[in-house]
């Protein structure tokens, strides 16, 4: 038996122990704001990787997200009944990503999301 979680041989080199996501919101008619947030835990990696990480796992990440939205369809006459827009910054608070030197893609990091760092969305939505 191969506890892959604990002491993994390289089969399955994803695996995290622990992830949670978690948010909270809040919204009326007219608008609305609201948080999330996300937990990766540590991940171990097989013993033949300790010496180029530097460690025998990828640190533990968190990241904050926060979002406000609202009803756009009484600023102008002209725009549709229904028309709403979200503004979202994922990662707020800014955070690296740990470092992982045998990422596949080459960046040298583990992506657990989007490793842009803060990220800026605006999104538009509509209901006829």
């Amino acid at each position: 038996m191969v506890d892959e979680l604990s002491h993994p041989e390289a089969g399955a080199l994803n695996l995290l122990r622990y992830r949670v996501k978690f948010g909270a919101g809040w919204s009326a008619k007219a608008w609305g704001f609201g948080v999330d947030g996300h937990y990766f835990h540590s991940r171990v990696l097989p013993q033949v990787q300790w010496e180029d990480q530097h460690r025998d796992r990828v640190q533990p990440y968190w990241q904050g997200d926060v979002f406000v939205q609202g009803s756009l369809s009484g600023v102008a006459k002209w725009l549709p009944r229904g028309l709403r827009a979200q503004l979202r910054v994922n990662n707020v608070f800014g955070e690296n990503f740990p470092s992982y030197v045998h990422d596949p893609s080459g960046a040298g990091v583990q992506t657990y999301g989007d490793w842009r760092r803060r990220t800026y969305s605006l999104s538009l939505t509509t209901a006829f």
